[in-house]
């Protein structure tokens, strides 16, 4: 996971700038949260991405932890790339662990923000390799995929997304080039295992084709859901994790875009020792079946689709069947192509 770092530096630099007020999937605004505070334990910082994934990840992996290590997590949220930078470029490191999606993950090792996760002391449990980078342990899948109203006619794949005639319907699409570019190339007939490196100007033609049928482009993970629910959009490319086990929506996952969720330790953040402890917690496969009850997002260790449900592993990202349809988020192109991308999406946002 570690190519085109020297010809992709300045670029992940400016990529990291650029990604300094985003949070993590799921983030809805602000919030701090304490755990039950143990007599003579450690207090952790944990900035996360909040919303319902915090709730879930608070009961699968932060209450096992506390109650195993008599220490105590307090949460924060939104996780943002740009707090991060903050933190350590001013030497006031306060968070042990923080959460953020795998480009930002990858950048801020790239640019020296995070500390090499010593799998050794973590103990982490077999998993996934996509999941195991240098510098972050990446715990959980979520996918951006086609969803609809009930009553809608039914998407087979992202490609009768942008098919606009044959599905007609008003529409919401992420306002992230990660996400809507490489959605765009599939539906305009990449093939998934040739998505990266991405075609840009297909991508941004296929976008130019359904622009005029988006009434919404979302910026909150909430957005998308509410949206279908209150029937003012027909279709949406949403995260699964908001729209997979709501009534009322249906979804696919054929076509889809699948990535992870990461945590990653700050250069010279405090009780690393107990970070390590915790990141332990979030790579069991119990505790990664656990969220999935919870909240439909899937963990990379290895055995814990044999913990969940059939019934709810259906609605995972990584469930029998789905994980097949979709394609692998590719963090190191974007590391080496986010700016000259962002310049374009954003003189392309002025034509919408």
């Amino acid at each position: 996971m570690r190519r085109r770092w020297c010809a992709a530096m300045a670029a992940t630099t400016l990529l990291a700038t650029a990604l300094a007020g985003c949070g993590s999937s799921d983030d809805d605004g602000g919030t701090t949260t304490a755990g039950a505070k143990q007599s003579g334990g450690v207090e952790l910082r944990v900035l996360e991405a909040g919303g319902a994934s915090g709730e879930a990840m608070q009961k699968a992996y932060i209450a096992p932890f506390e109650q195993a290590t008599g220490n105590s997590v307090v949460r924060a949220s939104p996780s943002e790339m740009g707090k991060l930078q903050a933190q350590v470029r001013t030497g006031k490191v306060t968070d042990s662990i923080v959460e953020l999606d795998s480009i930002q993950a990858v950048a801020a090792g790239a640019l020296g923000l995070t500390e090499p996760i010593d799998y050794a002391a973590v103990r982490a449990a077999p998993m996934d390799p996509a999941a195991r980078h240098e510098n972050a342990l990446c715990y959980q899948y979520y996918s951006t995929i086609p969803a609809w109203r009930a009553g809608a006619r039914a998407l087979p794949s992202v490609q009768q997304f942008f098919d606009v005639d044959g599905y007609p319907g008003k529409r919401s699409l992420p306002d992230y080039p990660t996400f809507a570019l490489p959605l765009a190339a599939v539906a305009d007939g990449v093939p998934l295992d040739r998505v990266f490196p991405l075609d840009v100007d297909r991508a941004f033609a296929a976008l130019d084709r359904i622009k005029d049928d988006v009434d919404v482009w979302w910026s909150s993970g909430a957005q998308p859901a509410q949206l279908l629910r209150d029937g003012e959009v027909d279709y949406a490319l949403a995260w699964s994790g908001r729209i997979a086990a709501q009534d009322g929506i249906e979804h696919t996952y054929d076509g889809g875009l699948l990535d992870l969720g990461c945590l990653v330790v700050p250069r010279g953040a405090p009780h690393v020792e107990q970070a390590n402890a915790l990141l332990h917690e979030y790579s069991l496969p119990a505790n990664q079946a656990e969220l999935a009850r919870l909240i439909p997002y899937s963990g990379p260790a290895e055995g814990m689709a044999r913990l969940v449900a059939p019934e709810r592993a259906k609605l995972l990202p990584t469930g029998e069947g789905n994980r097949d349809v979709q394609f692998l988020q590719d963090p190191e192109w974007w590391a080496a192509n986010y700016e000259d991308v962002l310049k374009r999406w954003e003189a392309w946002k002025l034509s919408r």
